[in-house]
């Protein structure tokens, strides 16, 4: 099976051919080889970034995608599905804390912590706005630093920055959430600049 999907992966000249071409297979099957990839994650072994992004889109795993440009040495776009896998795993996480109704609590604590929280939406709109950073687009993350700090999601930024995955992705040294997110808005700045240019 994973021979199939490679070859439609690798033969497919636009997002709407690999999504039909995929349609009903399990696109995370995996070779028997080394390393035990997914199609995904040899791409992404393979550097083929555009087949990675659209593979992703249809739900390929964003960590063995890491894994894939880990075994690749691309230490900057395995962090980038790191991140990318974080932020997902956070928000599911995050949707599975529910009232009684089923609905997803706005907030986690009430009284006294109340005010020290963020609100469910503001934590969807800060990762929202994190991976359209990753993804190039121009957005103003600074607005959502406070956010970005806070709370578990704050936490797991933080052991992110601090596992020195922050470091591989803005391509310079950063110590905390704010200095990464700083970074990352630099960078942005100035990819922005450059297409401005063109």
């Amino acid at each position: 099976m994973f021979e199939e999907i490679y070859a439609i992966a690798c033969q497919a000249e636009s997002f709407d051919e690999l999504k039909v071409g995929l349609r009903n297979r399990n696109i995370d099957a995996r070779n028997n080889g080394f390393p035990h990839l997914s199609v995904a994650g040899q791409l992404a072994s393979e550097n083929k970034h555009v087949k990675v992004e659209w593979l992703q889109q249809l739900g390929s795993s964003v960590n063995v995608i890491a894994q894939g440009y880990a075994f690749a040495g691309n230490n900057g776009k395995a962090c980038e599905y790191r991140l990318r896998g974080l932020l997902d795993s956070y928000l599911k996480q995050r949707r599975g804390d529910v009232l009684e109704t089923g609905e997803t609590k706005l907030y986690l604590h009430c009284c006294l912590f109340f005010m020290f929280q963020k609100s469910y939406t503001e934590k969807k709109e800060a990762v929202s706005a994190l991976v359209s950073a990753l993804n190039g687009e121009n957005v103003d993350l600074a607005s959502h630093l406070p956010t970005l700090t806070n709370g578990r999601l704050g936490q797991e930024l933080r052991q992110f920055v601090n596992d020195g995955h922050g470091n591989h992705l803005i391509g310079k040294e950063v110590n905390t959430v704010r200095a990464f997110v700083n970074a990352l808005q630099d960078n942005l700045r100035d990819v922005i600049n450059i297409k401005k240019a063109r």
